[in-house]
């Protein structure tokens, strides 16, 4: 059983919707695109130094549904638990029991671990350093994948943060005329970030034009760049977004109409 991860695109930074059973997808997701090491999977760790860890195999399976014991089991030991991944039959030997499919009960996680994960995995994924799907971050021309055999017409799209932006390329003077609005970059490094512009501005020092942006996932974050700024965080191209759909296995909790 596989239940949608949730995302959010309200600009408070929080990219993904998490529950106990989704949580599990996302892990099984991170480490097939990016190849978490050990070290990246203890982010998601709370510590308490008063619940010391219990020893590696020394926790029995009952101790994973017992929410005093389960605090003290590693958080990457529970969510990687794959009996929850598929149904179960009950022992047809078992008069008091009825026949048929069940799910066993999933291992004790708490919201406070949930939020955990989600802030190790928005500031990994927002920041660059990680990808929520193997494919992220590099446009493509065709039929927009999850829409169906019917949908035929062409387009340029980018798996980006779990969703598929549909985009098309606009002329700079297209983005000024334009005003306030979200826009798609490719930067000077090839890499692909959603961002509010707010116009140009001139310079404090008088010396040229700026440009106001402000990152979209993370509204609190804004600053300015030169026009003429040749670093690798330089704007390469503008791409405006017609449309925007979740990859398989994600779902919208927050936004994307936001995107004006």
């Amino acid at each position: 059983m596989i239940e949608p991860i949730g995302l959010g695109f309200a600009g408070d930074g929080r990219l993904v919707h998490l529950t106990a059973l989704s949580a599990r997808d996302l892990l099984f997701r991170l480490r097939q695109a990016n190849g978490l090491t050990r070290h990246e999977l203890s982010l998601f760790e709370l510590r308490d130094a008063t619940e010391p860890e219990l020893r590696p195999g020394s926790e029995l399976p009952d101790d994973l549904q017992n929410p005093a014991i389960a605090t003290r089991i590693r958080l990457v030991r529970r969510l990687r638990w794959n009996r929850t991944l598929a149904p179960l039959k009950r022992p047809d030997h078992s008069p008091n029991e009825p026949h048929g499919l069940r799910f066993p009960a999933l291992p004790f996680i708490s919201l406070r671990e949930l939020r955990r994960v989600e802030g190790v995995v928005a500031a990994r994924v927002l920041d660059g350093m990680w990808k929520l799907s193997s494919d992220e971050g590099r446009i493509s021309r065709g039929s927009v994948p999850g829409r169906g055999r019917h949908n035929r017409n062409r387009c340029d799209y980018v798996p980006l943060f779990g969703a598929i932006f549909v985009v098309e390329r606009l002329r700079f003077a297209s983005v000024c005329d334009a005003g306030i609005s979200d826009v798609l970059v490719e930067r000077a490094d090839r890499s692909f970030r959603l961002l509010r512009f707010e116009g140009v501005a001139a310079a404090r020092d008088g010396r040229g034009l700026v440009l106001r942006l402000r990152d979209r996932m993370r509204l609190d974050r804004a600053w300015t760049a030169p026009m003429a700024d040749r670093s690798e965080e330089a704007v390469l191209r503008w791409y405006k977004v017609r449309a925007v759909v979740p990859q398989e296995g994600f779902t919208f909790v927050e936004g994307p109409s936001l995107l004006g």
